[in-house]
């Protein structure tokens, strides 16, 4: 038995022999060093050159207790980017930019024990790569009250990797190559004295996996194969909100999220349906240090999946009402 202690002596000297053999934990270690320089030069009054470098040195080396499985990874990487800025006035730019970047910390999962050695991650993988083009603009409207932005892209994905659904997540497929393209808006600002504005839309008409390791099975169903939509990316996704003062006192407000359909990443077999949201919003301001505010998310109590997984998904956040009484002194 344990021995007792009091309030008064809470140590009394006697120890207790503990019979449980000390447990022996796998280690991994990881050092990531990230490196960055980026320039702006005027070429001309109108006219920008910006360009940057990164590099990024990581290192990782993982071992078990009875050192029958180790394995060390070292990457040595720069990303490039570059891009041009044509400003003709004052109330609008446009540019364009080509941009590189490296996922070196995500190969952190490689380094696996207890896999065959057919399917053991290797720490010779390479990292996985992105590259970005994007040509767009930026303009101020309404007397300077509102900033607009119009772009459009272009990203590429190397050496993507995705958990295989039948392996029970002991195996990584690397999915070779990815594309997306689409364009982005965004407005934010006052419309009026009185009318504010913020909206911003994604559209990606265009996305496909363009190379891949995964076969397609008999049934058509199971993990995305070549040629299929990359999970997580729908078609069109954004939000509006907008505010009104009615008077000097009272201040109304909408606003409404929205996303189409999409596959769960690594998943073609099942989707979850496109959704919209509608919140709502009333102020009162006593004076200049004191307000109450009304706020309504989810107003029609709309039942949605908010997150994918590929077994299961995160309902979204019921209908809330929140009640917001704010001073300053």
């Amino acid at each position: 038995p344990r021995p007792t202690t009091t309030v008064g002596t809470p140590d009394n000297g006697v120890g207790v022999a503990d019979g449980r053999a000390p447990v022996q934990w796998n280690t991994f270690q990881a050092r990531n060093l990230g490196l960055y320089f980026q320039d702006t030069v005027s070429l001309t009054d109108t006219l920008k050159l910006v360009a940057g470098l990164r590099y990024d040195d990581f290192k990782a080396s993982y071992r078990n207790p009875n050192g029958s499985l180790s394995s060390d990874r070292s990457d040595s990487l720069f990303s490039p980017r570059a891009g041009l800025i044509f400003q003709p006035d004052e109330l609008s730019s446009y540019y364009l930019s080509y941009g590189t970047s490296y996922n070196t910390s995500g190969d952190t999962y490689q380094f696996s024990p207890g896999l065959s050695s057919s399917t053991a991650r290797s720490a010779n993988t390479p990292a996985e790569k992105s590259r970005n083009i994007e040509i767009g603009g930026k303009f101020e409207l309404f007397e300077r009250r509102a900033l607009l932005g119009v772009a459009a892209f272009y990203s590429e994905k190397y050496n993507e990797r995705n958990t295989d659904p039948d392996t029970a997540a002991q195996q990584e497929l690397l999915s070779g190559k990815r594309h997306a393209a689409g364009m982005e808006f965004n407005l934010a600002g006052r419309i009026t004295p009185k009318w504010e504005v913020f909206f911003n839309h994604t559209w990606i008409p265009d996305a496909e996996i363009d190379q891949s390791n995964v076969a397609r099975n008999s049934t058509g169903t199971g993990a995305q194969v070549q040629g299929d939509r990359p999970g997580l990316t729908p078609k069109h996704s954004g939000s509006f909100w907008s505010t009104y003062a009615v008077t000097s006192s009272v201040r109304v407000g909408a606003g409404l999220t929205y996303r189409s359909k999409q596959n769960p990443e690594g998943q073609r077999s099942y989707y979850a349906s496109g959704f919209s949201t509608v919140d709502a919003m009333v102020e009162y301001a006593f004076d200049e240090k004191t307000s109450l505010k009304l706020n309504v998310s989810n107003l029609f109590d709309r039942v949605y999946a908010d997150a994918l997984y590929r077994g299961f998904y995160t309902p979204g956040a019921a209908r809330s009402v929140q009640v917001t009484l704010k001073t300053r002194f």
